[in-house]
């Protein structure tokens, strides 16, 4: 999965998901990238892990970005378990 971690990269980078923004840096929207590496990462990780390759991106996004992410792992991917 070099490609998808290389797109992700660039996402952290750049920070803003803005539509615009990322279409002038060739990025798909952030929801079409999460919905479509989704695909791939599903069946090469466990809930866990597919959960932590996605959070990884959450601090270097923006607002709107976090929660799209957040969104996306409640819709896609169990909950992280809690430490209790």
């Amino acid at each position: 999965m070099p490609y998808l971690d290389q797109i992700r990269l660039r996402y952290m980078g750049l920070q803003s998901t803005d539509a615009t923004f990322l279409h002038q840096h060739g990025l798909p929207f952030l929801g079409i990238f999460l919905v479509r590496s989704t695909a791939f990462i599903r069946p090469s990780k466990d809930d866990a892990h597919g959960r932590t390759w996605f959070e990884a991106v959450l601090a270097r996004l923006d607002e709107n970005g976090r929660r799209e992410v957040a969104v996306h792992l409640e819709q896609h991917f169990a909950p992280a378990a809690s430490a209790g």
